[in-house]
């Protein structure tokens, strides 16, 4: 210990400094890991804690975690600090503010980062119980919001929250969208130069910004009768096998010079184009593009586009499908992208989807208006979709198509739509029991939302503090809220 003179309120008196806990010093400096210092500190020994906790993002001076395992070292550094700001009658004084700069950045271990999200990897640490009130004192929130008194200085929506962290888990990256907009862009130019091209377009899921990880490009030309007269119904009536083919040796005389290990392969509708370059850094992903060619339709709106496994053309129109989900105002257009992109989640996470895609964007054109949130936007969604899919197969929004087929049975499909229903209007209404709303949401969307009971390792991890803890990973009611002195007892680093 050494003394130091100082200027201080206008005086100069000497100021203890001491290189270990003094509850006598005006300052202890202390080196070395952050729960052997707080296990030296006695229960009320601040008012305030200022924290900086690594960011589970790979910094050079950290090694990122899983969800689970970064939870639990969190939650033995934050048993302690709650203990040492939590003294009995005096929790309303305390205060613990903590910052997650990066916390947009921070990653579960399953990519759950991505557009922007904020994933709640530290939302619910450990929460505690003081002995006179029922103070949460270390609840963590996303960038910007504080925590004062363990109350957040925000109204908090957990089922926002969580399905806000969900459409982060299934958004495919900004680098995979990036490229496969690039590699649409690319095919379009090219096929674009095709005698007889009259236009080209933009369809489906990314020109809608309804893509999860189904991030084939969808896109089509449109021939030109003048130079093709002899194709489809309202021409000579050849099908779209040998111009579907023309086009196909095109574009690959044209793009493997750059792309060598470029494929193309002939669907039921489109030809799809393989780069076979794997976007860096995304586990592999290699954006595909479906390119359709498309014949006007004399009398009547809307195009041909190929039936090649029927030989024949069938009547459809993509381009207004892109038109109406891409339409302003923005708001609504947002909203209705969020809640389509959640439906798509939901479906394919089923061992049989009920409906395709498409069908989700036609029945979200039906049900989704302005002025309501994403999570009531959804549950809207699903009781319109299992009450219209009762009566009927969802007509094509354009007017030009066939009704679209359920891909199961349509009465299941409509029951499986509103069972989803009950799950969120559940969540809704235990909105601020978080436990309540993971429960619910977690039968939805069981690949990224727990239930707090499955939290195994977290609680794991607490109970190794001696603290009895709750499900909801709180002290039980009637707890002692002081910490172990022992740091064994929390688990080594």
């Amino acid at each position: 210990m050494t003394d130091k003179q100082t200027a201080l309120n206008g005086r100069r008196r000497a100021l203890r400094l001491a290189r270990r806990w003094d509850a006598e010093a005006d300052c202890s400096f202390a080196r070395g890991r952050c729960l052997d210092f707080l296990a030296q500190l006695p229960d009320g020994a601040a008012r305030l804690v200022v924290t900086s906790p690594p960011y589970n993002i790979g910094k050079a001076y950290e090694e990122a975690q899983s969800l689970g395992d970064y939870a639990a070292s969190q939650a033995r550094r934050h048993i302690g600090v709650a203990s040492i700001v939590l003294p009995r009658g005096v929790a309303a004084q305390s205060r613990v503010v903590v910052q997650f700069g990066h916390a947009k950045n921070l990653s579960d271990g399953r990519g759950c980062t991505r557009g922007g999200h904020h994933p709640p990897t530290v939302r619910r640490i450990a929460t505690f119980e003081s002995p006179d009130q029922h103070t949460r004192a270390c609840r963590f929130a996303k960038l910007g919001t504080g925590v004062q008194n363990g109350r957040r200085s925000e109204i908090m929506s957990h089922t926002a929250d969580l399905l806000e962290y969900v459409l982060g888990c299934l958004h495919p990256g900004d680098q995979v969208i990036s490229a496969a907009r690039a590699r649409r862009d690319e095919v379009l130019g090219v096929v674009g130069r095709w005698d007889g091209c009259l236009r080209t377009y933009w369809s489906g899921s990314i020109a809608h910004r309804t893509a999860n990880f189904d991030t084939d490009a969808d896109c089509g030309i449109v021939l030109d009768r003048r130079t093709h007269p002899a194709f489809g119904p309202d021409g000579d009536g050849a099908g779209p096998k040998d111009i579907v083919e023309d086009i196909r040796q095109f574009l690959r005389a044209e793009l493997a010079r750059e792309h060598p290990d470029i494929r193309f392969r002939v669907t039921k509708r489109a030809i799809k184009v393989t780069y076979g370059e794997p976007v860096p850094d995304e586990k592999g992903a290699d954006p595909s593009v479906d390119l359709i060619v498309a014949l006007t339709r004399r009398d009547a709106p809307g195009l041909w586009i190929p039936n090649l496994e029927q030989g024949r053309w069938d009547p459809s129109d993509p381009e207004h499908h892109t038109t109406l989900l891409t339409a302003d105002p923005k708001a609504l257009r947002q909203k209705r992208a969020h809640v389509i992109r959640l439906a798509k989640g939901w479906n394919v996470a089923r061992s049989q989807p009920a409906v395709c895609s498409f069908n989700i964007e036609a029945l979200a054109l039906q049900s989704i208006q302005q002025g309501t949130e994403d999570a009531e936007a959804l549950a809207i969604f699903f009781e319109h979709a299992a009450a219209d899919l009762k009566k009927r197969q969802t007509p094509d929004p354009a007017g030009v198509s066939p009704p679209i087929k359920t891909l199961i049975d349509r009465q299941t499909a409509a029951e499986r739509f509103s069972k989803a229903g009950v799950q969120l209007r559940e969540a809704l209404k235990h909105d601020s029991d978080e436990c309540a709303v993971r429960s619910a949401l977690s039968k939805l969307f069981e690949d990224h939302v727990d239930p707090c009971e499955s939290d195994t390792r977290l609680r794991a991890a607490l109970r190794k503090g001696g603290a009895p803890f709750t499900t909801a990973g709180e002290l039980a009611p009637g707890s002692p809220s002081h910490r172990q002195r022992t740091t064994r007892a929390y688990g080594s680093e």
